[in-house]
């Protein structure tokens, strides 16, 4: 595999709308940096709308993806409070909005904005519950499940309203999905053919579509019932 994820997606809390108040919108093209490895840029990141993967790389040149950051959510916050650089880059992967706050902006709010701490405290712990549920299930289902759980949460996140299904408007590649569900890009081929020859997938130039969200979200269900009965 090319690279493996630590984490995949989580669901943030509601964010305090004092947070909204502040900081310096900018904007970010597919493939530019947020933030560029073991730096300080004093303050951290709102993402408002896009996706961003943390990028880092092994002593061999190897590309390791981590935490996938996608919209709503703070991003640096703990190297911020903690006073220490990032600890691995931010790319935008997708076009992606973002408000800069500024460090001594960002200290005012946790100081004195109890709703902005707890906050903040809320977003890192779901951030280690998403790792935990990641590798439970990478323990406990099949690759095929991961497969379909990956592409209906994309469907979720992504998905553009076509054809009576969903459009997933981002590029998704069988390796990019092998690293995501931490399998090897042959496996992940048959089961892509597999799902694509049931009618669960389609692919529409360079996209994938799911024709019916319902019928592959109970193809998963059964994957993993079916798992179940076989231990």
């Amino acid at each position: 595999m090319g690279a493996h994820f630590s984490s995949l997606f989580y669901d943030a809390p509601p964010v305090p709308q004092s947070i909204l108040l502040v900081g310096d919108e900018r904007e970010f093209a597919p493939g530019e940096m947020l933030v560029e490895h073991n730096t300080s840029i004093g303050g951290c990141y709102y993402i408002i709308e896009g996706l961003v993967f943390a990028v880092d790389f092994t002593e061999n040149g190897e590309k390791v993806f981590g935490l996938i950051v996608d919209k709503e959510t703070l991003l640096g916050e703990t190297s911020l409070l903690l006073g220490i650089p990032f600890p691995t880059g931010f790319q935008a992967q997708i076009k992606t909005r973002a408000l800069f706050i500024s460090a001594a902006d960002f200290s005012d709010l946790f100081e004195r904005d109890k709703e902005v701490s707890q906050y903040a405290a809320r977003v890192a712990a779901r951030k280690m519950l998403s790792i935990k549920k990641l590798y439970s299930n990478r323990k406990n289902e099949s690759v095929v499940w991961r497969i379909g759980d990956t592409i209906l949460e994309l469907s979720y996140r992504y998905g553009k309203d076509f054809e009576g299904g969903k459009l997933i408007a981002f590029p998704l590649s069988h390796q990019l999905l092998a690293d995501f569900v931490n399998a090897n890009r042959i496996t992940v081929t048959k089961c892509m053919r597999s799902l694509k020859n049931q009618g669960l997938i389609r692919r529409i130039n360079n996209a994938y579509n799911v024709p019916d969200v319902k019928r592959l979200e109970a193809y998963k269900k059964d994957q993993a019932v079916s798992n179940q009965n076989t231990l």
